[in-house]
């Protein structure tokens, strides 16, 4: 929003939901390096705080006339559209012809086609294929249920078409008994299990339309006291974080959401630059097997006892095997990697250091202290915790081959046994670091979201933001008002709005503010509050409360913040906003 730059519009469903947060993060990142403006347009509210009455609820819970209409007033140069999460809510008609109101401004869709643009999707059918392919190969499983996507979205009809050919292909009937009616949300999978079960069909696996359809089939069969993977496994679609993170972990497909990001900027950028785009962009899928289908981790199949040394080896001998296994755990496309030469010189200090503390013994913990220095270098290059494991485990094994007199191996092995309780302490304590400074920022959400609530008038609201949202990292923000709430149906693009406050911090951490100003609405954040030294990225949220609009708030993006926090803050300043007004009409 400063003309410097060439800038990029967003339209997106939520950015906090994790699909479509992968996707808008390849955005961002590439808006980066590229050094663009970035401006997203948020189309839901899915907070599940306001009020929507059965009259209101297709116009308050998704605002995309009224975001349309910002997004275009505004001075973006090109708009990307994640269409894929607009079909799923609203059907393939409603995409297309907000696509069209947008007129001749480069457009780029992604995961759902829009005839007449450009779009970057992925291989749907492959990963689907090949996840039948593996169920009935690896797991010999012969009646595979599929949870189904909505009809008219193509994405999930590429699955279904793809779970039918997988089946065909692998020796099985399609049963469309087998197929049976879902969504793309949790609640889906457990409706979805539900019906297969009051309808006794026998089935020994599920491939669901996506992750989040398969995660509400596992709850659906534990409630059923149905064990996955023994008695039924289950397969999802994304590899969205939570897959990975339920019990059972979830196998799934994986889509490169960051990589379709980054390819949408490339390819709204190629129109922008009056290039000739080739065909669509088509990005490949890759099936992970997990404990949901049926399969253990790779890193629970490798795991070995420790061999018997048979050759003594030498201290150099001894090295490079260490050192060949370091080669095996670390990163070395990382920018911190240090190369392996200096990894090679990390091993040799580590050895020397339990040469010395064993013939040493006056001069205590010189290997404990060089275990952990090698923690801290390889933190930002590996896996620290299977690397060191490796390094210990084979330690313990050549100890026999640096040292000659029982006492000394024994003296070696009490020190590893040391150094490996010292690892599992200082991992432990940096993962409850972690967790405590999580901790502590959502707790600070909450005081501001508290003190938001406890703010009855106009005048205590804007000491609170001002204070409570540069503590989460928001640089500026503005809050714009409109001079009556609006009824969705009576939605109107206003030529004026109040800006009712805005704020920016500057680099020397001064708060330059502006508040009750009347504003061009179109502007959505004025000059004196931008934060222009790199490329800015900022988040346009509508506001309402009780089947009314009642403004609308920018919000620059704190990187790294959790993306939930701007959909708590509306919801919270939304009824704050209305509270203040009914109070001051009093």
């Amino acid at each position: 929003m400063n003309g410097l730059r060439t800038k990029i519009g967003v339209l997106i469903d939520a950015v906090h939901e994790l699909y479509q947060a992968g996707i808008w993060k390849g955005i961002v990142a590439e808006a980066r390096e590229r050094d663009l403006d970035l401006l997203t347009f948020v189309g839901t509210t899915q907070d599940g705080t306001a009020f929507f009455c059965s009259e209101f609820e297709d116009y308050l819970e998704y605002h995309y006339d009224m975001v349309v209409d910002f997004a275009l007033r505004s001075d973006i140069d090109g708009l990307i559209v994640l269409t894929s999460p607009i079909t799923n809510i609203r059907g393939k008609a409603y995409v297309e012809n907000l696509c069209r109101r947008f007129g001749t401004l480069p457009l780029v869709c992604v995961s759902e086609k829009v005839p007449g643009y450009h779009h970057v999707l992925v291989d749907n059918a492959t990963g689907i294929e090949a996840t039948i392919a593996h169920l009935v190969a690896v797991h010999n499983l012969r009646n595979i249920a599929f949870i189904k996507g909505p009809d008219d979205h193509e994405e999930a009809t590429e699955r279904l078409a793809a779970y039918r050919r997988g089946v065909e292909q692998n020796g099985l009937v399609y049963r469309p008994e087998l197929v049976v009616d879902g969504g793309f949300i949790t609640r889906n999978g457990e409706q979805a299990v539900q019906r297969l079960l009051e309808r006794r069909v026998e089935f020994d696996g599920i491939v669901a339309v996506n992750d989040y359809a398969a995660i509400g089939a596992l709850h659906a069969l534990s409630s059923a006291n149905l064990l996955v993977p023994s008695d039924v496994a289950v397969t999802g679609f994304d590899d969205v974080p939570e897959a990975s993170r339920v019990t059972p972990s979830l196998a799934t497909v994986r889509q490169p959401l960051a990589l379709l990001g980054k390819a949408a900027v490339g390819s709204l950028l190629a129109q922008l630059g009056d290039t000739q785009l080739q065909a669509d962009v088509v990005l490949p899928t890759e099936p992970l097997q997990r404990r949901s289908c049926g399969c253990f981790s790779s890193r629970v199949l490798r795991a070995r006892a420790a061999p018997k040394q048979v050759d003594a080896l030498s201290q150099e001998e001894v090295v490079s095997a260490l050192w060949q296994t370091a080669l095996e755990h670390v990163d070395r496309d990382a920018p911190a990697y240090p190369g392996d030469e200096a990894l090679r010189e990390r091993v040799v200090s580590l050895v020397d250091s339990l040469i010395w503390d064993v013939h040493r013994p006056v001069i205590r913990n010189i290997f404990l202290n060089e275990v952990d220095i090698m923690l801290f270098r390889a933190e930002r290059f590996s896996n620290t915790d299977t690397l060191m494991a490796a390094l210990l485990r084979e330690l313990t094994v050549y100890a026999a081959s640096l040292f000659d007199r029982a006492d000394q191996i024994g003296e070696a092995g009490n020190l590893l046994q040391q150094a490996g309780t010292f690892v599992r302490e200082q991992l432990n304590g940096r993962s409850n670091r972690t967790q405590l400074a999580e901790d502590e920022f959502r707790h600070r959400i909450r005081i501001t979201n508290q003190r938001l609530v406890s703010s009855f008038s106009f005048e205590q609201l804007i000491r609170t933001m001002s204070t409570g949202f540069p503590a989460l990292g928001i640089r500026s923000f503005a809050l714009w008002r409109f001079d009556a709430p609006v009824v969705p149906q009576n939605w109107q693009m206003p030529n004026v709005a109040e800006l009712f406050f805005g704020y920016r911090v500057t680099d020397d951490n001064r708060l330059i503010t502006v508040s009750n100003a009347q504003m061009d609405a179109q502007i959505l954040l004025p000059e004196q509050l931008r934060c222009d030294d790199a490329g800015s990225n900022y988040i346009f949220m509508p506001y309402h409360f009780e089947n009314r609009y009642i403004g609308f708030a920018v919000y620059e993006y704190a990187a790294g913040a959790p993306l939930f926090i701007y959909e708590e803050i509306r919801g919270h300043l939304s009824a704050t906003l209305a509270a203040c007004y009914l109070q001051s009409q009093k």
